[in-house]
């Protein structure tokens, strides 16, 4: 009878070796699996506290500004974000017609803004959110429920790199009143348009209050960063100047930015521009335009 010679096979030394292998590998792919979603989830986390922080530094804003000393801070914990003062990058165009001609105002202000890289977190190259306030059609914020200040987010390329943005910049608000005037037997009745434009300094840099309610050169202040973990951000009105121009016909309010790095394109404001007509042809029309620092400090 012919022997049956054992077939070869794979030795228990190799194939131990083979499962180890096996074993590596399939824990590496888990384990890179895991941080990048563990990555993302941080990131994602930053921008729901960047959304929230950034609301209600708008509101705070609000609160403040056109005060002297009156102040409000508001914390924040990052793990990847980070939050700086950006100075000069908007400027706003005040030009009012009247009979007594033609009026310019110029205002710088900055903005501040919290960034998360992208390639931590995306939402996609046309994401974009107003935050604050709830409704904002328009440049200008009308009425007594309208704001000093934007609050929005956005994916936006700078400098070749994708970052999701959150930023708080001013924006003007305009009240209306009317004032009837008796004079004898005679009323006459004066509309007046109240606009309000809060500016963003850092308080760090002791930039000085505006002497008049127009400004012909940029600021000299730079950029601030703050703590890139945890901190506060506190908004401290400064005062403010005021300037009153009667016999108006027309108003017309424009921004622009002044910036490279975050040209018009990185902002979502409705419009660039706005005319702003008499409430009525039966009246005087009085301007009164306010201009009032808004101080930014933190630790």
């Amino acid at each position: 009878m012919r022997k049956l010679k054992p077939t070869a096979g794979v030795s228990p030394v190799v194939a131990t070796i083979i499962l180890i292998a096996i074993f590596i590998a399939v824990v590496s792919a888990a384990l890179g699996f895991t941080q990048t979603e563990l990555t993302s989830y941080y990131a994602q986390s930053d921008l729901n506290q960047a959304q929230s922080f950034a609301s209600n530094l708008a509101q705070a804003v609000n609160s403040v500004a056109f005060t002297f000393g009156r102040s409000l801070s508001i914390g924040y914990g990052f793990k990847y974000a980070t939050v700086a003062y950006i100075p000069n990058v908007l400027v706003y165009t005040i030009t009012i017609e009247g009979e007594g001609g033609t009026y310019a105002f110029q205002i710088y202000t900055g903005i501040l803004l919290v960034a998360i890289s992208a390639h931590f977190y995306s939402l996609g190259r046309n994401y974009e959110q107003i935050l604050y306030p709830q409704s904002y059609t328009r440049l200008v914020s009308l009425g007594g429920a309208g704001s000093y200040s934007l609050a929005y987010s956005k994916e936006y390329f700078a400098s070749g790199q994708p970052y999701i943005y959150t930023v708080i910049a001013p924006i003007p608000l305009a009240i209306n009143n009317t004032v009837t005037l008796q004079a004898g037997s005679t009323e006459t009745t004066q509309y007046v348009t109240k606009i309000y434009l809060a500016q963003l300094v850092p308080g760090s840099q002791q930039e000085q209050p505006p002497q008049s309610c127009t400004q012909t050169a940029q600021p000299k202040i730079g950029v601030v960063t703050y703590n890139l973990t945890t901190g506060y951000i506190s908004a401290q009105g400064a005062g403010y100047a005021s300037c009153t121009v009667a016999n108006v016909e027309s108003i017309k309010i424009s921004v622009s930015s002044v910036s490279q790095l975050y040209p018009s394109s990185f902002f979502i404001f409705p419009s660039t521009s706005e005319t702003i007509h008499p409430p009525s042809q039966n009246g005087e029309w009085q301007i009164q335009f306010y201009v009032g620092p808004v101080e930014l400090g933190g630790a």
